[in-house]
């Protein structure tokens, strides 16, 4: 099975027309045919927030059936140039079937409820080097790593902070700053969170994984 490297988006234009695009990895671009969304004629207001709700709960069963996480949903732009971006992934990787499944078993759920009035671009995609951290889990499972987390409200003079995870203990976002000092930020606190690109883990996962290989 194809593997693509993190950031890899499977794009599907959305309207009348046109085919999904299967993106372009390693150097060959391939199309598929699958059922696309209506365009939506006529004016009709709906809040954003309601429509990343709802993508959410169906994107959240879709996920489940297909056997990957959803880690986000995100709605940018404006009008036309709407994009609406369904992030999963996996324990190893997501691949280029399941982000497939997931945007054609998406798209059927679309095309019911109709809930974006215009031309719109639906794309589903691995989460990236700087995944999102939305869930409680999330501070456990990547503990350790580099992060950058953004708060409600400034703490200590400030809301955006970069450092080392280190979990979540008692309710609370453990935050390692570069200056020695340990910070406790209240999960309900926590605004935005993310990873952070760091290139000396990058080179350390590349030499442990080559260690691995030559071992294997």
């Amino acid at each position: 099975m194809l593997r693509p490297p993190a950031g890899w988006v499977y794009t599907a234009p959305v309207g009348p027309k046109g085919p999904f695009l299967l993106g372009t990895y390693r150097g060959k671009r391939e199309w598929v045919t699958c059922p696309l969304l209506r365009f939506a004629v006529g004016e009709r207001r709906v809040r954003r927030e309601d429509v990343v709700r709802r993508v959410h709960e169906l994107a959240l069963s879709i996920a489940d059936r297909v056997g990957v996480e959803l880690v986000d949903v995100e709605l940018a732009g404006e009008g036309a140039r709407t994009v609406l971006r369904v992030l999963v992934d996996r324990e190893g990787g997501v691949g280029v079937e399941e982000c497939a499944r997931v945007s054609e078993m998406l798209s059927r759920q679309l095309d019911l409820e109709d809930p974006i009035a215009h031309r719109y671009t639906l794309e589903v995609a691995s989460p990236g080097l700087d995944r999102p951290l939305r869930r409680a889990g999330d501070f456990d499972r990547f503990a350790g790593r580099a992060v950058e987390v953004v708060t409600a409200q400034p703490v200590e003079g400030q809301r955006r902070f970069v450092g080392r995870l280190g979990g979540l203990h008692g309710g609370r976002v453990v935050l390692h700053l570069p200056d020695g000092r340990e910070l406790r930020l209240p999960l309900g606190e926590v605004a935005e969170a993310r990873l952070r690109v760091d290139p000396e883990e990058i080179l350390r996962d590349l030499r442990r994984r080559r260690r691995e290989e030559v071992g294997g």
